[in-house]
């Protein structure tokens, strides 16, 4: 069913088409909500010619001046929260994405310009695809778009990917910075491939980007490679750093810990002629040491010692130690997404 939704703690289960799906409005407020297993094409079986079931469980098309907080989203068999076609001015913070067939996270444009959109405090982790991607596949390009403070782990794909889905337009002034990106990528490959289809920390797959930041974020044990970037980059230059400033691509001030062969590419991808070399990179001043993560294994991601900074600005500056990943050490651990989750919102404003 669809749900045009501006009030809070709402429930949706076992949904052919999204949970919830807001399309071409305006000041729209989706949160605290609970989505289950959207996208089954099982609910619609009498649709015998449906090759899948459309959009994803939270979908947001086209609507600006929108916010979507707050939600569980998790066990669907499609994408988990997708703003898409020509939204604009919107945030999508604190919500809880697990188990879904494809990506936890994505923003993709459709019909025009999207623009606009920050991406923040969300945790998704054991996707089958990516934990967020950004793809052009249809409209004009993406631009604006901030994603910053995510947790994303254990996800079978990508951490974080810049896909080539479909017409694979522009994206531009794009600010990647301050995420945790652990142990993705490891999902299952196909018979004679070396690597699942997406993999790795971040991925540059295409190089459709210009004005691109990913800064002081955390990429560990992702498989493959932590910061990785495709052969479409070298098609007209060998030399990737001139590219990067051609670009306007700044990779900086990242702790990277785990394989990151910035000479010898791995190969991947998927059928009929997606497959890359993709090599990694380390970008500038990067820090190359293992994340002291409190306890992964239960989901707390906090650190428990400083980051050194290898490169102060200044003598007399305070930059000793960097502020990388989602949760900076020295701030109060606070696990939103645990316990009674979604919270209880009051009835928001008709």
């Amino acid at each position: 069913m669809y749900l045009f939704c501006k009030r809070s703690n709402n429930k949706t289960e076992n949904t052919f088409s999204p949970g919830i799906g807001v399309w071409w409005g305006d000041h729209y407020k989706v949160m605290g909500n609970t989505v289950i297993n959207a996208n089954d094409l099982k609910m619609a079986d009498f649709l015998h010619d449906f090759p899948e079931a459309p959009h994803e469980a939270i979908s947001i098309g086209g609507v600006e001046n929108f916010e979507v907080a707050y939600n569980l989203v998790k066990d669907g068999k499609k994408e988990g929260i997708d703003v898409k076609e020509k939204s604009k001015y919107g945030t999508v913070h604190h919500n809880y994405i697990h188990h879904m067939a494809r990506q936890g996270l994505y923003v993709d444009s459709w019909f025009g310009v999207l623009e606009d959109v920050e991406v923040f405090n969300n945790v998704v982790h054991d996707c089958n695809g990516a934990g967020f991607a950004l793809a052009v596949e249809g409209g004009a390009e993406a631009k604006n778009i901030r994603f910053h403070h995510n947790l994303i782990y254990d996800n079978s794909g990508t951490g974080i990917l810049f896909a080539r889905w479909g017409n694979d337009g522009l994206r531009q002034n794009i600010k990647i910075y301050n995420n945790t990106v652990h142990h993705n990528g490891y999902g299952k490959q196909n018979p004679r491939d070396s690597f699942f289809w997406i993999t790795g920390g971040l991925y540059l797959f295409s190089n459709n980007l210009q004005n691109v930041e990913i800064k002081n974020n955390i990429f560990s044990k992702n498989r493959g490679f932590q910061i990785g970037y495709s052969d479409r980059y070298l098609a007209a230059n060998s030399d990737i750093e001139k590219i990067f400033i051609q670009k306007d691509i700044e990779i900086s001030q990242n702790l990277i810990f785990g394989e990151n062969n910035t000479t010898r590419p791995i190969y991947a991808g998927w059928l009929p002629d997606n497959y890359a070399n993709i090599y990694g990179t380390n970008g500038t001043a990067a820090v190359r040491e293992e994340p002291q993560f409190v306890n992964p294994e239960e989901g707390n991601f906090y650190l428990k010692s400083p980051v050194s900074n290898p490169t102060p600005l200044t003598a007399n500056s305070n930059t000793s130690q960097m502020r990388v990943g989602a949760f900076p050490h020295g701030e109060k651990p606070h696990f939103w997404w645990q316990g009674k989750f979604p919270p209880q919102f009051p009835d928001l404003p008709q």
